[in-house]
């Protein structure tokens, strides 16, 4: 879905050109597009085990995510843990999550967030699913059990950017 974000972005750009707002050459919209990092989404945190962070956070998100997940090869155990906005509808890719990961890990990182327990009850039944009380480690504890052919994704929400931070030593 990024490649229609960018796709957009381009077709913006060179309307506004033929509208004279201002000249922007096709080659400074590619070198633009070429340079463009985006934190939080699909992100790559570590290879081996795979670890990536996205923000997705309501459906339509949830769902590109799974998607782009899917068409990954797949050696390992794929993990998900999830921190949702109590705000957020995410009914519609509650079944793309349960058929994409084989273990689904529900945690609160801050207080505008599902309850562990409310938002685990969204998947049930799934065999596989497990609720962590949110602590600063608790990234760190998940990935010492992690194969190298496994992969972890990190997603819901920005909150998750500072503990992304502190534990993976990037910048958010």
């Amino acid at each position: 879905h990024q490649k229609y974000n960018a796709g957009l972005a381009q077709a913006i750009a060179k309307h506004c050109s033929t509208m004279n707002f201002f000249n922007i050459k096709d080659q400074n919209i590619k070198k633009g597009l070429d340079y463009t990092k985006w934190p939080g989404r699909f992100e790559i945190l570590n290879i081996k085990p795979t670890i990536i962070f996205d923000v997705a956070h309501n459906n339509d998100s949830i769902i590109a995510l799974c998607n782009h997940i899917h068409s990954l090869p797949k050696k390992g155990k794929f993990h998900l843990l999830l921190s949702i906005q109590q705000t957020k509808e995410i009914s519609k890719s509650i079944n793309n999550i349960k058929n994409i990961f084989d273990i689904i890990i529900c945690t609160k990182i801050h207080d505008k967030m599902y309850d562990a327990n409310k938002l685990s009850m969204k998947f049930q039944p799934f065999k596989n699913l497990t609720i962590e009380i949110f602590s600063n480690s608790l990234i760190n504890q998940i990935v010492q059990t992690l194969s190298p052919n496994d992969l972890l994704v990190i997603a819901g929400s920005h909150y998750w950017g500072q503990y992304i931070e502190k534990t993976f030593k990037n910048s958010f």
